[in-house]
């Protein structure tokens, strides 16, 4: 049932916003989470391999961040579930390999020898059959995020919940922020 107030406010119920809302409901702050499919991790989330690695872009930007804290997040907190596999990046095809550029690279995003081991073009020969250089995750596996975000919204029992709406803008109206679904209404 909605409340005319809660002190926070969840808009998607993907593996983000339910562990959000899991640890402000464990701190007995009042949480409502919104999302527009019938109940949590229907979309994204539903992918059993959604975290499968540590992304290594371009940049330390927001989003490798946010993946590497995820992922070392579910190392620590969600181990039960976890399906440890091993993943290898290949290198991009026609693309130099530049071991050392790649180290330096690694170590910026902070992707230590315990997360990502580089592998040589022989490296990845012997023990993958490939013929491509990149990066061995002997960790990284893939876990079934949509059961884990219904369990994390589940045990969350304070939690208000509004399902099957979208919500279309949020506005401050006199100092209190408002949800408004497609027809405006709150």
């Amino acid at each position: 049932m909605p409340k005319d107030h809660v002190d926070v406010l969840i808009v998607g119920a993907g593996i983000a916003g339910a562990a959000l809302a899991k640890q402000y409901c464990q701190l007995g702050i009042e949480v409502c989470i919104i999302d527009a499919q019938n109940g949590p991790g229907k979309v994204t989330s539903a992918h059993a391999g959604a975290i499968t690695h540590p992304a290594i872009g371009r940049t330390a930007s927001k989003l490798h961040t946010i993946s590497l804290g995820a992922y070392r997040l579910v190392a620590d907190d969600w181990q039960d579930r976890w399906e440890t596999r091993g993943i290898f990046l290949q290198s991009k095809v026609n693309t130099p390999f530049d071991q050392v550029a790649l180290a330096d690279k690694l170590q910026r995003l902070g992707i230590g020898p315990d997360v990502g081991e580089l592998l040589s073009l022989g490296e990845a020969q012997e023990r993958f059959g490939l013929h491509r250089p990149g990066v061995w995750f002997p960790e990284a596996g893939s876990m079934n995020l949509g059961q884990l975000c219904e369990d994390l919204v589940e045990q969350s029992t304070d939690i208000c919940t509004i399902w099957a709406k979208t919500v279309a803008r949020i506005e401050n109206e006199n100092g209190i922020w408002v949800a408004r679904d497609q027809e405006g209404n709150p």
